[in-house]
């Protein structure tokens, strides 16, 4: 991972008083989605050369949440058919199906 990878950061901040969260991100994914969503930027952040680095976004605070990241466990007969589909799908894609 390079120096650069790890100082693209995205930032969320919100209080009680306000209803809306502030969000900073350097994530070009991030901008896409926000555009996907009719979010404009409040503003762009430039470096020296005048090129977009980052941008700053007021949204609804509903919209950040923190998830636990779902797991499932599987037995392992659960587990024979998944691998079973993938490997019958895997056929399919290979013969153009």
């Amino acid at each position: 991972m390079s120096d650069k990878n790890l100082e693209r950061e995205t930032h969320v901040t919100f209080n009680d008083e306000e209803p809306t969260a502030h969000l900073f991100t350097c994530h070009k994914r991030i901008w896409s989605k926000m555009e996907k969503y009719g979010i404009n930027p409040d503003r762009y952040h430039e470096d020296k050369e005048g090129k977009i680095f980052a941008m700053s976004y007021e949204i609804p605070k509903s919209w950040v949440s923190i998830r636990r990241p779902r797991r499932r466990t599987l037995t392992a007969e659960q587990k024979q058919v998944l691998t079973d589909r993938l490997a019958k799908a895997r056929v399919k894609v290979k013969k153009g199906v």
